[in-house]
């Protein structure tokens, strides 16, 4: 009969299960850092909404909005979280289904059978003392036939005669226990014994398959849930993540009676101290567009525009070539970066 590894099959689902409780806190520790650091991007979005309000715009009601991007982001969460729980529950189900029933029928099972075992020594050593006995009786009712045989015509013959017929009583009485034992042993406990060993073999065999059977279960049972979960989330992602309607309704969340931004703009203002500059104050716009306005015509006073005389001249023209070495730096660069992301395309189209 075949040796049933049972402990050990107990002893390996103890340690997946271990592994999945361990697996499953992982991944909720990973979960937790990341919803906190959502939470973290909101109070950010917070006060960026705050900032927004003091340059003139503002979102109605913050918190309300959310991106279809950020809905797949939560699903994300959910989903790997809900896995951890999937991996915890697992872990609990190995253990109450297939470790610790393999626990319980192999430790009475061992027990029984070393009950069964035990009872075939006692009566194995019953046989065998039986046995000892009957040549011991064997040969007592031998000798006892020899001095009877020696002693037929002598005073003492009556002596050897009934030491003779009582060794041959005793011979008789211990083969007939032998043989008795010898047929109880072989028609009814060996039988026995072997029906019971059938029996456990059996339950072992049963439980084991069993055991296994809920352990691939239960994997496949997690396996399809997972499956099922991340499905919904690819189907968000395909179907409901569209940054265009991000951006519309991000463009619907703005205050309606949104003041218009308008950039700062510096007036030129005179380096001598005691020129008025209400001039260029009282219309600010029409002195962007006319630079040629006179500071109250004063003698040494620049207008809006640049100097070009015999002493800026060197300097203005090493300025108009520096700048443009940069622009032609930066023609340079961003034609390398127009034809690395066209080699970049190819590659992903093949």
């Amino acid at each position: 009969m075949q040796r049933y590894p049972i402990f050990s099959v107990a002893e390996f689902a103890q340690r997946i299960s271990s592994a999945h409780e361990q697996f499953a806190l992982q991944i909720q520790n990973i979960v937790d850092v990341f919803r906190k650091r959502n939470q973290e991007l909101t109070k950010e979005s917070t006060l960026m909404s705050g900032s927004g309000r003091r340059r003139g715009f503002s979102i109605r009601r913050p918190g309300e909005y959310q991106s279809t991007l950020s809905i797949a982001w939560e699903a994300l969460l959910h989903e790997t979280q809900a896995d951890a729980q999937t991996h915890a529950d697992t872990a609990n189900l190995l253990i109450k289904n297939v470790c610790n029933p393999l626990l319980d029928i192999g430790t009475y099972k061992k027990s029984q059978s070393k009950k069964l075992f035990t009872f075939r020594e006692s009566f194995e050593s019953l046989l065998t003392a039986g046995e000892n006995d009957l040549h011991k009786y064997h040969t007592a009712y031998v000798d006892a036939y020899q001095l009877y045989r020696s002693n037929l015509n002598t005073r003492d013959s009556a002596k050897f005669t009934s030491a003779y017929n009582n060794a041959h009583n005793e011979y008789i009485l211990q083969l007939k226990m032998t043989n008795c034992l010898e047929d109880e042993y072989h028609q009814t406990a060996l039988p026995y014994l072997l029906e019971e060993l059938e029996e456990i073999h059996i339950d072992l065999a049963n439980t084991l398959n069993g055991a296994i059977e809920s352990h691939a279960l239960l994997i496949l049972t997690k396996a399809a849930d997972q499956s099922k979960r991340f499905e919904g989330i690819l189907k968000i992602c395909n179907k409901e993540v569209n940054p265009k309607t991000d951006v519309h309704n991000f463009l619907s969340t703005l205050s309606e009676k949104m003041v218009p931004y308008q950039a700062k703009r510096y007036a030129y203002v005179p380096p001598d101290p005691n020129i008025s500059t209400t001039e260029f104050n009282k219309n600010v716009e029409g002195f962007w567009q006319n630079p040629d306005i006179l500071v109250n015509n004063q003698v040494g006073v620049h207008k809006q525009q640049v100097v070009i005389d015999r002493f800026t001249e060197t300097n203005v023209a090493n300025k108009r070539q520096q700048l443009q070495k940069e622009a032609m730096e930066l023609t340079s660069y961003i034609k390398q970066n127009q034809d690395v992301t066209h080699t970049l395309m190819n590659v992903c189209q093949r």
